[in-house]
């Protein structure tokens, strides 16, 4: 899924962060990469994507890998 809109990803984000909830934060920060990177914002996308990675890692996220390989794609190793 893919946000509509700068509003619609801040909303999603600071409910996660308000509620501790790192799985809609995982997927928020990953829908946030998703939108940047179609507006062709790399960088934006990567800070978003390293966010997810974060979060993804904190929770032991079974996406972890697969966003880690995602920012390897773009030269962001861990």
């Amino acid at each position: 899924m893919i946000a509509s809109s700068q509003k619609h990803i801040d909303d999603t984000l600071l409910y996660a962060h308000e509620t501790d909830d790192y799985a809609r934060l995982v997927e928020g920060y990953q829908i946030a990469s998703e939108f940047f990177l179609m507006q062709r914002d790399v960088d934006r996308a990567c800070f978003y994507l390293t966010q997810a990675y974060v979060y993804a890692l904190v929770s032991d996220h079974e996406k972890k890998d697969d966003i880690n390989a995602i920012l390897c794609q773009y030269g962001r190793n861990s």
